[in-house]
This record gives structure tokens, C-alpha cells and sequence, in this order.
């Protein structure tokens, strides 16, 4: 019985290892979620505000969520009229929990990158975590580490 059980592993094993072998040499693009499945499935294109009807500011900002033709995901960062709009290239996406999305993403302004883990609850966005490239914590549960400032609730605009 033993020696059975074990020729059906080794079998298996044998069957299995290309199998991973493949997967491991797939491009990243066909092993992960897709930026627009990812954007889609969170329901994340639109623009987010902590109160729509009021224009962008610092307390108040507009993040605009949108996908390029290439299938790119970008971001639009509003802080108001006396900061610059900030830009990022969306360049990947992992959903982490039901609530939770992961975003890979890169400044336009001078290619910084960041991981950037948005939470959505009762139809609701906000930023949850926030790493740099480096691995420091900008943002941690909610709150931005450097200031104590709580990440604000966002709504959908328009719909």
C-alpha cells in the first residue's frame, strides 16, 4: 500500500513541476490581475472626493481613477489650486481581501514608486497603507504616519 502511494506522488510530482515551471516563467501581466480587471472588479474608475459638491483643497482632495487605452491605470491626485495636480501611472493591482485593493504605482512627476492599499467599505474609499519603494510606511491603517492625519472617506462623484 505504501509503495503504491508513493509511486502516485512521485507521478504527480513529476506532472506538477512543469506545470509550475510554466507558471513561474509567464510574463507577470498573464500570471496577475490585470490593472483593468483589478480596476473594474473594485469598482475604483470615477472620481473620489470626501464631499463632491466642495472643490478640491488639502482637507478635501479629488482622486480620479481612470485607465489609459494601453490598459494602464492612471491617477489624478487634486489637493486644489495651491498644490499641482499629482500624476501616477497605475503599473499594477492586486486584490488583497474583499475590501482591499493593492495598487503598484509610479509618479510622473520623478518616477517614485509606491504601493498604495486602498480600503472600500459601504461603498466608501479610502487610503489604508501606504509604502515608498524603499519600504517606509506612509500611511498605516488609515492614518498618515509623518502627521497623524486620518486618510479621509471618499465617496464616488456623480454616481
Amino acid at each position: 500500500m505504501m509503495r503504491r502511494l508513493c509511486a502516485l506522488s512521485s507521478r504527480a510530482l513529476r506532472r506538477t513541476i512543469p506545470i509550475v515551471a510554466l507558471i513561474a516563467t509567464m510574463p507577470c501581466s498573464l500570471r496577475a490581475e490585470t490593472v483593468a480587471s483589478a480596476f473594474a472588479d473594485f469598482g475604483l474608475p470615477g472620481t473620489w472626493a470626501p464631499e463632491c459638491s466642495e472643490a478640491p483643497s488639502p482637507l478635501h482632495p479629488h482622486a480620479i481613477y481612470s485607465l489609459a487605452p494601453s490598459g494602464e491605470g492612471r491617477l489624478v491626485y487634486q489637493a486644489g489650486s495651491i498644490a499641482p495636480d499629482s500624476a501616477y501611472a497605475v503599473t499594477g493591482a492586486e486584490r488583497v481581501t474583499g475590501d482591499r485593493l493593492t495598487l503598484h504605482e509610479e509618479w510622473l512627476h520623478d518616477h517614485t514608486r509606491l504601493d498604495v492599499t486602498l480600503r472600500k467599505y459601504r461603498g466608501r474609499l479610502k487610503v489604508w497603507l501606504s509604502r515608498d519603494e524603499h519600504g517606509m510606511v506612509l500611511v498605516k491603517d488609515g492614518v498618515v504616519a509623518a502627521t497623524g492625519y486620518v486618510s479621509p472617506w471618499m465617496t464616488r462623484c456623480g454616481g
